[in-house]
């Protein structure tokens, strides 16, 4: 798939999950993005960062338990595929991730998954 087409649908899913549509259509947008964004070239992630970090966030801080376990996989994929736009996110992602962790810490499942993208993001920090 070429640079224009997956940026168009990154952009796509990326207004989607900040959209006022069913969950089903958010879990899909989800979905697209975790599978998207490790092909996405740097300068399409770092065009769409804010908006991709902060609905994705937003989605997480009203996901269900059923949910959490798909955006925090796609907020994974999303820090991996962000690697140099890491501390421009710091006051977005952070808060979230260790309230994530402290208020499911007896969840392993979304514990877990909060830690990883802790991790990662704390990673990519000390390496850029």
């Amino acid at each position: 798939m070429n640079n224009h087409v997956t940026e168009h649908f990154l952009y796509d899913a990326i207004k989607t999950v900040d959209m006022d549509v069913p969950p089903p259509v958010k879990v899909g947008a989800c979905r697209a993005l975790s599978q998207l964004l490790p092909d996405a070239t740097s300068g399409i992630i770092h065009h769409h960062a804010l908006d991709l970090f902060s609905s994705l966030v937003d989605l997480l801080k009203n996901a269900s338990e059923e949910t959490m376990h798909l955006v925090l996989e796609t907020l994974l994929a999303a820090v991996k595929a962000g690697h140099g736009i890491s501390a421009s996110i710091e006051p977005i992602l952070s808060p979230i991730m260790l309230n994530m962790w402290a208020s499911h810490v007896s969840d392993p499942f979304i514990s877990i998954d909060a830690l990883e993208v802790l991790e990662v993001y704390i990673y990519l920090l000390a390496h850029p």
